[in-house]
């Protein structure tokens, strides 16, 4: 079996489970194996798309149901709660729509959203609007890197492509890991 019909067979499913896990990254190279012609473009977007709301709506339930599980209560224990509670009581329609937008609170606004007052409804109508603009966005910048790629190299080899697209998300997570890194620290030196 070749690499490209193993990605034909497999890629949705890696791509639902890791827009819901590993997200930006996971939906630009979804975009980025779109343009490649490995997988085509509707399935990307609605793989990405259905991980995305999936996750949003388990986190919001395991928020409403789960409460009083050691797992939930550690993560509702943390400042970053009490701050996203914050924004939930003044914006709770923007929140809702823009938490996939937000690096380091992806996780965390809809178990937060979850143990608020906000109707179970109310969320999944927004979820769904929520996931929606935010597969579109980062789907639609993988096809674009692609295209970018392409025109810059020429029409590289697949294992080139999916080399660049994961040493890109590498560098961007290890980015984002810095940067919370020292935001910590500062704010530790503030107290």
């Amino acid at each position: 079996m070749s690499f490209e019909a193993l990605v034909g067979q497999v890629g949705p499913l890696f791509l639902f489970v890791g827009s819901g896990t590993e997200g930006e990254a996971v939906a630009v190279a979804g975009g980025a194996m779109a343009h490649r012609g490995m997988l085509p473009l509707w399935q990307v977007g609605l793989a990405v798309f259905g991980g995305s709301l999936v996750q949003g709506q388990v986190l919001f339930f395991a928020g409403r149901y789960l409460r009083e599980m050691a797992w939930v209560r550690r993560v509702t224990a943390k400042p970053a709660y009490g701050r996203v509670a914050q924004g939930l009581a003044r914006h709770p329609i923007k929140l809702a729509l823009s938490f996939r937008f937000l690096f380091g609170l992806r996780s965390l606004t809809p178990l937060v959203l979850g143990t608020s007052t906000v109707a179970a409804l109310r969320f999944a109508l927004l979820n769904v609007v929520g996931a929606l603009i935010w597969a579109t966005v980062f789907v639609g910048l993988g096809y674009v890197f692609g295209t970018g790629i392409e025109r810059l190299f020429g029409r590289l080899p697949v294992h080139i492509h999916l080399t660049a697209v994961v040493v890109c998300a590498v560098v961007l997570l290890v980015g984002i890991w810095v940067w919370r890194r020292l935001n910590r620290k500062r704010s530790v030196e503030v107290v």
